[in-house]
């Protein structure tokens, strides 16, 4: 027996304390349940051997393993479906359950569960296998597609929409099945070409859940890419015309949206790319070469394209070829493939304008280095301001070629609206402020519904104020394609409804899974086939507001009394007696600094706190900043009290360098109000 880690060998002296005769209560519940049947590729297939345990594995495991063969999902017949955890059908005990979900959650490799699984077997602990391959059902051989210069794996697009539905609780309330596709590459490491092309997708109406279609691994992107995408349109085209039956259920079935970053988008329609003379996929401008690059300033004689021309090549020096995305049914090749709102304007544009004021630019369009380092420390300064419900806080400008997009929204929407007032000249605020509320617009439901065409005329304001503060040499791609969004937004909603950022986290997700650099195609499959295998079915969720984490220590009024609380968990926001998350709006317009959440005398919720007396517009142009309920506050007020029931939303503060505060809605958290 190997040496083990540590660790393992607390895990299995917890578990092996628990009564034996606990364990033999199992209800077979580990082995139950259905699942995902490999459909077998049918062009140029090529068995690969998938036991990818090369790493440290001390055991030796062949085609007889300890286990009968009906362990392992491909050989059960009844395999059709998505299947809930075994934990999830019973109450009941199971070491395996228990075990299966602690490795997946913890992504613990096959040789250390393996481990683990020898040393409960010395434990008397019955019914477990010995090695964690049985113990995950992980699939002995799968077969796989050549695709020059790689091999593409299709786990279907009918098993995917199943496993979308099983998991979206109001699956039962859609009339009709409407799904986004997002292509893109993803590159394993920077000191190789190896890469990934998965191929994802999510309901429109729950883009919380992602599931993988199909995934290429080669040094390089695929060579043809009808060729990688044939099995996924052969999959469109049937469900388009068939329906998905689910649950009893026939559902019509709509490809919503193709949603490509510009090269993908690019690749997969064979048209041309961003550096193209006739790369817009909006309209049909023809591009100018200034300062040795590719600009798009306006033009007023430019054409709209529509799916008909498009189909018929009209625009030939647009066309590269004919992609099979043609093939699929009720699809339009223009307006079905909307603008990215991820890659398009915090990657590109929000982008763009940082570097030109960190040293693209020229004086006076360009910061001092005294201005760049002020707004970096105002930046770091309030950090510390930012909620919870943002995975990144503020960094300095010095970082700023490595930001994420998030960075660059959060920049956009919230700090750089109060942070560069005191920073840029006044038509360079303004042009940035015009984008700002532009983008504000279109990211709400409420707003966009409102002034969607106040938004477009923002936008092309912007557009040629860009020009004037930093010449027609910077106008991009992205910076003409800004021009289009609120056509997009039209057809699609906020934002948000198909932006790349659930994606993008599912492609964080699949490069996480690879454990070393052998088979990484093989390994990617393993670790999804283990995880969807077993994966449970929608999460219960709540509507109402839940107060938590009890204590004792906040300011009581008259009619207020314990428990007292430190958390308010909404369905969309928390507001928590920390820095950051304590402030928050009412519905009569209100603005509150929570101090306390208590309860009354009969037994409700409120928040006790203080209210801004003082509320001024933190811009007047374009618009008031009071149209969007952004403030700058001051001259809080004496302790007060409110009911949980008028809380309307959660504000991002922002400190100055005044007495005052600015205070931003988050966007999100005015969904159900």
């Amino acid at each position: 027996m190997p040496k083990i880690r540590k660790q393992l060998y607390r895990k299995a002296r917890e578990m092996a304390a628990v009564s034996v005769e606990m364990a033999s209560e199992e209800a077979v519940a580990g082995s139950s349940g259905n699942s995902h049947q490999i459909e077998y590729a049918s062009s140029i297939p090529t068995t690969l051997d998938v036991s990818d345990s090369t790493d440290d594995s001390p055991y030796v495991v062949n085609d007889m393993l300890e286990s009968s063969d009906d362990d392992f999902f491909f050989n059960d017949p009844s395999v059709n479906e998505p299947a809930r955890s075994s934990k999830v059908a019973s109450n009941i005990f199971s070491w395996k359950t228990e075990l299966r979900e602690w490795a997946l959650k913890h992504k613990i490799t096959i040789s250390a569960l393996s481990d683990l699984l020898h040393v409960m077997k010395r434990g008397d602990i019955a019914d477990l296998p010995l090695d964690g391959r049985t113990l995950l059902k992980t699939p002995k051989q799968i077969t796989t597609k050549v695709v020059a210069p790689g091999h593409y794996y299709h786990f279907g697009l009918l098993y995917c929409v199943e496993r979308l539905l099983f998991n979206y609780k109001f699956s039962c309330n859609l009339e009709s099945v409407e799904i986004c596709v997002n292509i893109d590459g993803l590159p394993i490491s920077k000191s190789t070409t190896s890469q990934f092309y998965p191929i994802l997708c999510t309901l429109f109406q729950n883009r919380n859940h992602v599931e993988v279609i199909g995934i290429y691994h080669g040094n390089g992107k695929p060579d043809n890419a009808n060729l990688f995408l044939k099995e996924f349109v052969d999959d469109a085209v049937s469900l388009t015309s068939d329906g998905v039956s689910y649950n009893g259920h026939v559902y019509n079935f709509k490809i919503k949206a193709f949603i490509f970053d510009v090269p993908a988008k690019a690749f997969c329609t064979y048209t041309n790319g961003h550096t193209g003379y006739k790369s817009c996929s909006k309209c049909n401008i023809h591009g100018v070469y200034r300062n040795n690059r590719v600009c798009f300033p306006p033009e007023h004689n430019t054409k709209l394209r529509t799916h008909e021309e498009f189909i018929a090549k009209s625009d030939s020096p647009h066309h590269l070829g004919t992609s099979v995305l043609e093939l699929i049914p009720n699809i339009d090749m223009i307006r079905d493939i909307p603008l990215d709102y991820m890659h398009l304007v915090c990657l590109g544009v929000m982008r763009k304008l940082l570097f030109l004021w960190c040293g693209a630019a020229k004086p006076p369009s360009k910061l001092s280095s005294r201005d760049t380092k002020k707004l970096s420390c105002m930046l770091v300064r309030n950090s510390n301001n930012t909620p919870i419900e943002f995975a990144r806080k503020p960094r300095s400008l010095d970082e700023v070629r490595r930001w994420k997009a998030t960075e660059y929204r959060q920049f956009l929407l919230y700090t750089g609206p109060v942070l560069s007032k005191s920073i840029l000249n006044a038509d360079m605020y303004l042009n940035f402020i015009t984008l700002h509320v532009a983008i504000t617009i279109l990211s709400s439901k409420k707003y966009s519904e409102m002034y969607l065409g106040y938004a477009q005329s923002l936008l092309e304001y912007f557009v040629e104020s860009f020009i004037s503060l930093y010449g027609k040499q910077h106008v991009s791609h992205n910076i003409h394609n800004l021009l289009h969004l609120a056509s997009d937004v039209e057809k699609f909603g906020p934002v948000d409804n198909f932006s790349s950022f659930p994606f993008e986290n599912q492609l964080y997700g699949i490069k996480s899974l690879l454990r070393n650099s052998y088979k990484p195609l093989e390994q990617i499959i393993n670790r999804i086939t283990e995880q969807t295998r077993h994966a449970p079915g929608a999460p219960l969720s709540h509507t109402s507001i839940i107060a938590c984490k009890e204590h004792q220590d906040g300011p009581l009024l008259p009619g207020s009394r314990s428990p007292q609380y430190q958390q308010l968990v909404c369905e969309n926001y928390s507001i928590k007696l920390s820095t950051g998350n304590s402030c928050c709006g009412l519905k009569d317009g209100a603005v509150i600094a929570v101090e306390n959440i208590a309860t009354t005398n009969d037994s409700h919720l409120v928040i006790i706190g203080r209210k801004y007396n003082d509320l001024k517009d933190l811009y007047e142009a374009p618009c008031p900043s009071s149209t969007f309920k952004i403030y700058l506050c001051s001259n809080l007020s004496e302790l007060q009290m409110w009911s949980i029931n008028e809380i309307s939303l959660k504000y991002f503060v922002v400190n100055t360098s005044g007495n005052q505060v600015a205070v931003i809605p988050i966007l999100h958290s005015e969904i159900n109000h």
